[in-house]
């Protein structure tokens, strides 16, 4: 893959932890900038280079991915004419730039959901902004529970299945928290209709 040889070059996940997310070099605990709970926070120096950031990877994030993609046809075409070993091995790569594709894609949403606050927050405040991101923190926790899933069903090396399962399973959880979090601090909609009834 062209890519292969530059690792170094991968996108951050997002800008907590401003630095490529190299996956086959160890794993950490996902870190996420926190949403602003007041208006006055939307323009302070931190939120926005939080914003701006989120924004320039995102749109490394799409290229990368696009490149995963680009592979994953590759693989598909090349895979049924290898022999039985070879074909063992390129299930293997499929699954995995699949799981990484499916994490790219929890990211992206993710760091959408930075842009969405801000543009929503400075035009309707920031109850509507929390509003506004939930959907996106739900399909950034469904892609990575895929990611969970998809890493379940082609486990080759059982050396590795503590880390990488581990790893996938933190994103999960960080993931969840924040959106659990963010939809309990949503207030409920008030039903104007009724109010003007009454």
């Amino acid at each position: 893959m062209a890519y292969d040889g530059g690792a170094v070059h991968t996108p951050p996940a997002n800008a907590y932890d401003d630095r490529p997310m190299l996956l086959g070099a160890g794993w950490m605990p996902l870190g996420v900038p926190a949403f602003p709970e007041d208006t006055a926070a939307l323009e302070t120096p931190a939120w926005l280079h939080t914003v701006k950031r989120a924004g320039e990877i995102a749109a490394e994030q799409r290229a990368f991915l696009e490149k995963d993609r680009e592979a994953l046809a590759t693989v598909g075409l090349v895979a049924p004419g290898l022999d039985a070993q070879g074909q063992y091995w390129a299930a293997l790569l499929l699954n995995r730039l699949r799981m990484r594709s499916h994490y790219l894609e929890a990211m992206l949403s993710l760091n959408d959901a930075y842009r969405v606050f801000q543009e929503t927050a400075l035009k309707s405040g920031v109850p509507e902004a929390k509003r506004a991101i939930v959907p996106l923190l739900d399909q950034s926790v469904s892609l990575a529970r895929q990611c969970v899933e998809l890493y379940a069903k082609e486990i080759r090396n059982r050396n590795d299945l503590g880390v990488v399962a581990q790893m996938n399973v933190q994103v999960l959880q960080v993931l969840e928290k924040l959106r659990d979090t963010m939809s309990a601090s949503v207030p409920e909609p008030v039903d104007t209709a009724n109010q003007a009834q009454m």
